[in-house]
């Protein structure tokens, strides 16, 4: 029997005491790893060191090179966390230059994890991606870097110095077909491109139970939060349209009430200075282990999205046997059809409205059974290690 491969998984997302909601496909892959291999966790966190910030950093007693590293044993696999400081004011080459020696004075001081790695998986270009990049290049370590951001660019200086550093131990991986097409002309030809789906674990997200009684309102659930590319206002213009049905449809908004550019005061005074509250409820991004209820609740799930790489919450709906009205942001198109789905243009709050009245009435009616078995296998733990294997040997 071969011997277990040491994978060092690199990531800035992943579930924390203090950040439990977000990340969690990442810890889904890193739980599906552990079966196969022996699998350690570095969170890696940035603490962005501006021209104001100078002084009390000094008065901290902390350097150009600070970093700070701790261990969590409480888990099924090692978790370390990699606190550091950018000087952000810096030119990006000189910040890269002082993320490099942080590193390597990392590398120097804590061979607990690194003598022991195989191979190292990194979670997003930046910053994860680079520091698994130095840490590779030091050791001479095979390194994969999924890459889930759609956003990404490498006309900066930061990916400048990422392609120019690429080497032939290094595979990058994109989520989705969509992200390989939209990507591959920006890598370098000499660069292993892959795509490594997300996995989901399909036994968890079994097909939801229907009650003889019916409900007095139909449910439509968004996930998401208060980012452009995720379209909440496109969310709101969409509620806005049901005010004259407001007694016999709601909306669950699952979403932390975050401040952004888009929502100055934060969601839930955007709803309650709108008059929204009979339409739609704000609840809190929740654990991944509660998402399931939601789901089999919900007659619809709603997503407003202007990119999106895969798709996690629409696929774990379909497996909940709950349909999905959705604008056409990219991923998702590989598992969203009309045995499950109504796709409209990005933007069109129109057509989103006439997708949910058309389920609503009836005028479109789906098979959860057929839900389920359109998306059951495709992205399965399986149909990951067969992905993840053909990337690590």
């Amino acid at each position: 029997m071969n011997q277990k491969k040491n994978i060092y998984i690199i990531t800035s997302l992943f579930p924390t005491e203090k950040m439990p909601d977000f990340g969690s496909f990442v810890y889904s892959q890193a739980k599906v790893l552990a079966d196969r291999f022996n699998v350690s966790v570095l969170i890696e966190k940035k603490n962005a060191i501006n021209k104001f910030k100078i002084l009390s950093h000094i008065r901290l007693n902390k350097t150009l090179f600070s970093y700070r590293y701790a261990e969590n044993t409480n888990s099924p696999f090692l978790i370390a966390s990699f606190e550091y400081d950018l000087y952000s004011f810096l030119p990006k080459r000189l910040q890269y230059w002082q993320l490099c020696k942080i590193v390597h004075k990392y590398i120097r001081r804590d061979k607990r994890i690194l003598p022991l790695v195989d191979i190292i998986h990194a979670h997003y270009t930046y910053n994860a991606g680079i520091i698994g990049q130095i840490i590779s290049q030091i050791q001479e370590i095979p390194i994969v870097i999924s890459e889930h951001n759609p956003q990404i660019s490498f006309d900066n200086i930061w990916g400048k110095i990422f392609i120019k550093r690429f080497s032939s131990k290094m595979k990058y991986a994109v989520v989705s077909l969509y992200e390989y097409q939209n990507i591959k002309h920006k890598l370098p030809v000499t660069i292993s491109l892959s795509v490594l789906h997300n996995v989901v674990e399909e036994n968890f997200f079994p097909i939801k139970q229907f009650d003889i009684q019916v409900r007095s309102k139909f449910s439509v659930l968004f996930v998401g939060y208060p980012h452009p590319i995720k379209g909440m206002p496109l969310l709101f213009d969409v509620i806005n349209r049901f005010r004259e049905e407001s007694c016999c449809i709601h909306f669950i908004i699952v979403a932390n009430d975050e401040k952004s550019l888009e929502f100055p005061l934060g969601i839930n005074e955007y709803i309650n200075e709108n008059n929204l509250n009979e339409l739609c409820t704000l609840l809190p991004r929740v654990k991944h282990t509660q998402m399931v209820d939601l789901y089999h609740r919900a007659d619809v799930l709603l997503s407003t999205s202007y990119n999106e790489t895969f798709g996690m919450s629409m696929l774990e709906a379909l497996l909940c046997g709950t349909p999905v009205v959705a604008t056409n942001s990219g991923g998702p198109t590989e598992f969203l059809n009309n045995r499950n789905s109504i796709l409209c243009d990005c933007g069109d709050a129109e057509g989103l409205y006439d997708g949910i009245r058309k389920i609503k009435t009836k005028q479109v009616v789906y098979n959860p059974i057929d839900i389920r078995n359109s998306v059951l296998g495709r992205y399965g733990i399986n149909n990951f290690f067969n992905e993840i294997e053909s990337i690590y040997y």
